[in-house]
């Protein structure tokens, strides 16, 4: 064989081997280019659906927080005047205790449809938020926690079948505070969806128009808790209230004093407003200034001594029912 021959055999094999070479190299470089176009798709889809995810989250709770801010306060207020004195069955008054301690319930209501988990994953600040106000809502009918830590700390046995509230009475309760969004533009029919909070005025006129007791025994349940109270005759109840003042609490200091929710303060947060209650329950302060205020009230504005025996209990419950329920590992320590 001549080195010409040879030559042109080699040449004919390395033509051939890198045209293989360059078919495979092509074939893999279009693989990762696809799979690179694959990845960059989904990063852009993931950072749509968070960018739409976080815009739902926020324009379906920033208006209901600012909301809830303001009646928040409503409720401490009522809560404090309960301690003192219950309302006359029937009248003014107790309609307006009922409702102005429902307020706060039916925003979470409203939060609850509004929402999604992994909405609010997103945003640990608004997750940790919504966590605290859910859970100052189902403790209303979270009695039998409350009754087994009040024998815990104090060793003795208490009766909750006067005052036991399911979790639909208070859900049915809640959402009577509601009113009711358009199901078609076009038309006046509408659903069972809440979309707004009911005025107090309004409230007034849908209790005027119905038999409580009959369309809304949830609501007649809370009612007659309320019927010649006093925190020693409804003392689940009361300690219920109370733990919503802490959790109210809490809420508000993270709201209102600093954005950053850090686990080490959170799980010492409800231990931390300790000081600030009690400083305002030694000069009669009413319950809705008690994180802020240096006020001397002129009359004593809250039962100091009925909210001293029922503090335990809600410090207890925010360790053993609140923080177990909140994904503190999300959150820098």
């Amino acid at each position: 064989m001549t080195a010409a021959i040879i030559v042109a055999i080699i040449g004919v094999l390395g033509a051939t081997i890198g045209a293989v070479v360059s078919a495979l190299y092509a074939r893999r470089l279009a693989r990762v280019q696809s799979e690179l176009d694959e990845e960059r798709d989904v990063r852009k889809a993931r950072r749509d659906y968070e960018y739409e995810a976080r815009k739902r989250l926020y324009s379906a709770y920033e208006p209901i927080k600012f909301q809830l801010i303001d009646l928040i306060g409503q409720a401490l207020r009522r809560i404090s005047m309960l301690s003192l004195v219950a309302p006359e069955t029937g009248s003014l008054p107790q309609a307006a205790t009922v409702y102005e301690i429902l307020a706060p319930a039916a925003l979470v209501r409203m939060l609850d449809r509004n929402l999604t988990l992994a909405d609010m994953y997103l945003e640990p600040q608004v997750s940790i938020e919504y966590g605290l106000m859910k859970a100052a809502y189902r403790v209303l009918a979270d009695s039998s926690s409350i009754a087994s830590i009040y024998t815990e700390l104090s060793g003795d046995h208490i009766d909750i079948r006067d005052e036991e509230l399911q979790p639909c009475q208070v859900d049915e309760a809640a959402d009577a505070l509601l009113g009711s969004t358009p199901n078609d533009l076009k038309t006046d029919a509408t659903t069972d969806l809440p979309g707004s909070l009911l005025t107090f005025s309004q409230f007034r006129t849908v209790l005027a128009d119905i038999d409580v007791r009959h369309d809304k025994p949830g609501l007649s349940s809370i009612t007659a808790l309320l019927d010649d109270f006093t925190p020693a005759r409804r003392p689940v109840f009361w300690r219920a209230l109370v733990t919503q003042v802490l959790l109210y609490g809490c809420y508000l200091d993270l709201v209102l004093r600093s954005p950053l929710v850090q686990s080490e303060r959170l799980q010492n947060l409800a231990a931390s407003l300790l000081p600030q209650l009690e400083h305002a329950l030694d000069v009669g302060l009413r319950l809705d200034k008690f994180w802020m205020s240096d006020e001397r009230p002129e009359y004593i504005e809250v039962n100091a001594q009925a909210v001293r025996d029922a503090l335990p209990c809600a410090v207890r419950y925010y360790q053993i029912r609140v923080l177990s329920a909140m994904n503190l590992k999300t959150l820098p320590s």
